[in-house]
């Protein structure tokens, strides 16, 4: 089963604000579109944790607004879904896979 996480409340505000009642509509949206395309342009199409696989996922390292928003990408990078899967913990998902 995946990790269960807590929303933090200024992470939930951001979305709000965004015009989001959730992270799910966040990165269905055209904004999250556009930012995940910009991430890839500017850091590849290479995961770079494994630097190994075709990254398929991009990891928010931090969801704070400029991030969230696409103000900065330096908290966003480009990962395949092994190593995306590690990041948050679902390890027993990532050696399913």
């Amino acid at each position: 089963m995946a990790n269960q996480r807590q929303v933090d409340p200024a992470f939930r505000a951001v979305l709000h604000e965004l015009g989001f009642s959730n992270y799910r509509q966040y990165r269905d949206s055209p904004r999250w579109a556009s930012i995940r395309q910009r991430v890839y342009e500017k850091k590849g199409r290479v995961c770079v944790e494994c630097r190994l696989n075709p990254a398929v996922e991009i990891h928010h390292r931090q969801y704070d607004r400029e991030t969230m928003v696409g103000e900065t990408l330096r908290h966003l990078d480009p990962v395949c879904r092994h190593c995306h899967d590690i990041l948050h913990g679902d390890v027993l998902w990532a050696a399913a896979r």
